[in-house]
């Protein structure tokens, strides 16, 4: 797994929630059950019931009943910064090698168990900690529970397998340096915190872990991964007793050694500004601006949280509207606030012209300047808490995102710190987000990374220049910004009252469809289980509708649209609905389009007022409509190399249809949309047509109907026609070869499949299971088959009009052709040799599984109801959907992969890669 560094981010408040009309389960037993007797410490708040074994092994069950999953999670306190010295990246190796076979499950049985139970297995290892994670339906929880402790407590750590790991990881650090994400973050972590802890998080280098033996192994197993490390977590809809009773039978047992401190030494950084610059294949320049930043225990981490949503969160943020929306300096800004138990850093990522990079830094420190100096603007303050609440709540909708963060928490302090996080970031006053800034948000506490394309002309600057200049240019920069801004007038914001605290209720109700005469059909799901209400306003067709000539103009329409209203600026707008804890996002798929809405309950009507004003009265600048063009070309230039594959093979395969269209058009598409075009495009696809609206979440009822009686109906909304035409059939196999800039050589096949609504859909989804992921037929037989095969995917996308199947992997060049023959061998055999009895019972959980992980996610929960909805399915459609799936029977899948799997008739992609050196 690549090693990632895991942000300490929003905490989680964690209620028991239930199904429908059922009363919360959380097991308070009448008599002390046998499993007391092995613990030393038993503790029971709410739903979360916290016990430690006499050996010191820690277990955490949270009970939350309103989705049917359930989540195990072994938390091992050991990371990259326990690494001992010369073996660098061996806790990475241990991870891996957790999942690579017990004394009584050999790899592929691990694997095929997971599969077999409808699960997902997955793995990570962090600064601080390593883990191990199956989600899974929840009547499987015990299942779960007895693959983890056979992981933990009895890896094999075959010699053989250790020997193939380590090449795999090699070659994934290989690949990871090569990519500008990672290559940035690398040589940021390098560069600014020299001799520090955190280069401990660091990507392995080629030559890592040449001197990682069996032996050196099985002594990091023994001394890291003692009981007195160890957090397991069980999240989701169980009942604790049962949970504890069966744990404590499975970890009792473990022996308990003394936990040794194996800290990398320095965790300070000497003062002084440092910087890099460095050349990748990436297409658009980057400056990474990072700041040694307080513990996530520091008084100091609310406020830093806090910074972090004024600088960057939402489209009101001060570097969004100063830098981007006002100044054109960047395309782009992200922030990210890391904190550990022993340190942290917060970063800043902005996109932006090569020729911009001197402004760039000089505007940034100029706003860090003000923020130390000036009193917020009104709401300003609001508007950060209001997104940090949002984004708070979010990550309640599912199970991994409550286990982690109970685990994460629970290994730096107590989970219980939960309970408390909104009312510390409550008392945050706008003198502690100046105290902070002033304290890290300096010259000599920062690390500056510059990130140019390959062609692009190299800087000639140092540290001591970068610095220099800053210094001379930030007094005289700051009064004439803080100048300017005393002669603007800036508008009122509404800043409501505080809605007071929330207290979860434990339903979540089915669908209700409200229609309304004249106007849109509702579907409205009542979900109390957070403070939030998510909603998608779509309109049918859009990229469907499109053609070569004109592709594009749906994002144009979309974006320019949500710049500005006739009434209001887009800064007002957003800044207005930032408070109320919204965040909008545009949607553009193959059949339709629209904006996606989460936004805090209390303040729906309000955010509604303000959407319906971009939606109904957008502005339409044509300056506004240039800058989003300008965008949309960035955004295809800097496409990556794996995308651009990607959007080749559809191109072939959908030659003359719109699906065979990029989103953001072509550079010769964009060039001929006029302002003209755009808002004719309005008037066919979104002035006066009837949208579809899906609402799930903190509502009473079909309340809210009234508001889209008020806004949306009448006699003038008419429905939209689409085009009737399906993709035009394949009618040869097509092989496309080429080079590209990428070291591993990439290997895609691209089929013609059934439409949404076709019955075929279903037995291609539980076929897809079937090949795909951990445990697959297709993705097993190819890694085992291709020693160096990696990223191999089997996928299938149904759409309105015509589906497709795709299938990739990657390889080194060395292997290209045997990977190549084997992918056919393998697509071939799906056709030929019948399915077992065992793999498709497996192949059936994990598809209906599926469905259950993706649906956890409200956004993911309306795009699916969308697509029943275009399909002419219905709410019904969405609702009968998994009873559909476990429908397919197991003749289906083969008669399904003959009717899509033709060779005669595909389309082939091969690009070649070059080695790295």
């Amino acid at each position: 797994m690549k090693i990632r560094a895991l942000t300490i981010c929003m905490l989680l408040a964690f209620p028991g929630v239930c199904h429908p009309q059922v009363r919360p389960r959380v097991s308070q037993p009448s008599a002390p059950p046998a499993y007391m007797q092995q613990l030393k410490s038993f503790d029971q708040v709410g739903s979360v019931t916290k016990v430690v074994l006499k050996n010191d092994l820690t277990i955490l069950v949270a009970e939350a009943h309103a989705t049917p999953l359930v989540e195990v999670l072994t938390w091992v306190k050991t990371g990259t910064k326990d690494d001992p010295a010369g073996l660098t990246g061996l806790s990475a190796v241990m991870e891996r090698m957790l999942l690579r076979g017990t004394a009584t499950r050999s790899p592929a049985t691990l694997a095929i168990d997971v599969k077999t139970m409808g699960g997902e297995l997955s793995s990570f290892t962090s600064y601080e900690n390593t883990s191990l994670r199956i989600v899974a339906p929840a009547p499987q929880w015990k299942k779960a529970l007895e693959i983890h402790a056979d992981a933990l407590l009895n890896p094999l750590l075959d010699s053989a397998e250790l020997k193939r790991q380590i090449e795999q990881i090699q070659g994934e650090a290989k690949r990871q340096l090569a990519e500008p994400e990672a290559l940035v973050h690398a040589r940021l972590l390098a560069t600014g915190f020299a001799g520090a802890r955190l280069k401990r998080v660091l990507p392995l280098s080629a030559d890592a872990l040449s001197n990682v033996t069996r032996d050196n192994l099985l002594a990091f197993y023994k001394s890291a991964y003692t009981p007195g490390r160890v957090l397991l977590l069980v999240c989701g809809d169980v009942i604790a007793s049962d949970v504890l009773t069966a744990a404590v039978d499975l970890y009792a047992g473990a022996k308990s050694v003394p936990v040794p401190e194996n800290r990398a030494p320095g965790g300070e950084t000497a003062p002084g500004l440092r910087y890099e610059q460095i050349h990748g294949d990436g297409r658009m320049a980057r400056v990474v601006l990072g700041f040694r930043a307080a513990s996530a225990a520091s008084a100091d981490y609310p406020a830093l949280e806090m910074l972090r949503a004024i600088l960057a969160t939402g489209e009101g943020s001060v570097l969004n509207r100063r830098l981007k929306h006002q100044k054109g300096i960047i395309y782009n800004v992200a922030a990210d606030l890391a904190a550990y138990s022993d340190c942290g850093y917060l970063s800043l990522r902005m996109d932006l012209d090569p020729k911009n990079f001197d402004r760039c830094e000089i505007a940034a420190f100029t706003e860090f300047e003000i923020l130390k100096r000036l009193d917020p603007e009104l709401g300003e303050l609001e508007r950060a808490r209001a997104q940090l609440k949002r984004e708070f709540w979010e990550v309640n909708q599912t199970v991994s995102g409550r286990g982690e963060r109970l685990a994460r928490l629970e290994s730096l302090e107590s989970w219980k710190s939960i309970n408390t996080y909104l009312t510390r970031l409550g008392q945050v006053k706008w003198a502690d987000v100046a105290r902070v800034a002033a304290r890290y948000l300096n010259l000599d506490n920062c690390a500056v990374i510059e990130y140019l394309p390959a062609q692009a002309e190299e800087r000639n600057v140092r540290a001591a220049t970068i610095k220099d200049t800053i210094q001379e240019l930030l007094a005289p920069a700051t009064k004439q910004e803080m100048d300017e801004r005393e002669k603007l007038t800036v508008p009122a914001l509404d800043v409501p009252e505080e809605s007071g605290s929330f207290t979860p209720a434990d339903v979540r109700n089915p669908f209700q469809t409200a229609s309304i005469l004249r106007g849109p059909e509702l579907f409205i799901r009542e979900d109390h289980t957070m403070p939030l209400l998510h909603l998608g306003f779509f309109f049918q067709g859009g990229k469907l509708t499109e053609s070569k000539a004109n592709a594009g103009i749906t994002s144009v329409l979309l974006r320019s649209m949500l710049r500005d209203g006739k009434n209001k600026s887009a800064e007002q707008i957003y800044r207005q609905l930032e408070v109320y804890g919204a965040e909008l996002t545009a949607v553009i798929e193959d059949d339709y389009f629209g904006i996606n809405l989460a936004i805090l309950s209390p303040y729906v009507e309000q955010g509604l007022d303000l959407l319906s004003e971009m939606i109904k009265s957008p502005k339409f600048d044509p300056q506004e409509i240039e800058h989003q063009k300008a965008l949309q070309i960035l955004a295809l230039r800097n496409r990556s190399e794996g995308e651009l594959a990607r959007r080749r093979l559809l191109g072939a395969l959908f030659y003359d249809h719109s699906y065979a269209l990029d989103p953001n058009g072509s550079e010769e598409s964009l060039a001929g949309i006029t302002p003209e075009a755009v808002q004719a495009w309005f008037k066919s696809n979104v002035a006066d047509k009837k949208p579809m609206v899906v609402m799930i979440g903190d509502t009473q009822g079909t309340s809210l109907a009234g508001y889209f009686v008020r806004n949306f109906s009448g006699s003038r909304f008419q429905d939209i026609a689409l085009p009737e035409g399906f993709a035009k059939a394949v009618e040869k196999k097509e092989v496309i070869e080429s080079g590209w800039g990428m070291s591993a050589s990439s290997m895609m096949m691209g089929f013609q499949a059934p439409p949404e609504e076709d019955d075929d859909s279903f037995p291609l989804l539980v076929l897809q299971s079937y090949a795909a992921g951990l445990g697959g037929r297709v993705t097993g037989q190819i890694q085992d088959r291709v020693r160096s095969a990696f990223d191999v995917c089997f996928e299938y996308e149904p759409r309105l009009r015509g589906g497709s199947v795709t299938v990739r992997l990657s390889a080194v060049p060395a292997d290209e052709d045997h990977a190549w023959t084997v992918l056919l061998d393998e697509l071939m055999r799906l056709t030929s040799a019948s399915i077992q009895y065992r793999d498709y019972r497996a192949a059936m959980n994990s598809a209906v599984a599926a469905v259950q992980f993706r649906q956890q996610n409200r956004s993911d929960q309306i795009a699916d109801v969308i697509k029943s909805v275009l399909a002419g399915k219905g709410i019904q459609g969405f609702q009968e959907y998994v009873s559909r799936l476990q429908e397919v029977k197991q003749a289906d899948l083969q008669e399904a992969a003959k009717r899509v799997f033709k060779i005669e008739k595909s389309v082939a992609l091969r690009l070649h890669g070059k080695p790295l050196p």
